[in-house]
């Protein structure tokens, strides 16, 4: 599964659920911090203001193939993580 933008409001509690699921993840960031570490989530860098960051970015997964593409670039959330029901995001997303 690709996750652009692992690091947004959003994307924490889905790239847990995802995890729960046995899913191996590559998701991106512009920076290196607030990065959740799991041995099955690889972090790609991703700025999307830098060509060649994305030329980057586009080399380094060009030998993967995607089941699943989410995009969390850009979404934010009034909603902190703790407020989240997982349960109900688990739905949402199904």
């Amino acid at each position: 599964m690709l996750v652009l933008g692992g690091t947004s409001s959003l994307a924490h509690p889905f790239l847990q659920l995802a995890l729960d699921e046995g899913y191996e993840i590559t998701a991106t960031s512009r920076k290196e911090s607030n990065l959740m570490k799991h041995p099955h989530i690889h972090w790609e860098n991703l700025n999307l203001d830098s060509e060649k960051s994305v030329l980057n970015f586009i080399d380094s997964i060009n030998r993967f193939k995607f089941q699943f593409i989410f995009d969390f670039i850009g979404k934010t959330s009034s909603i902190e993580e703790h407020e989240i029901d997982l349960l109900k995001l688990k739905k949402y997303f199904s």
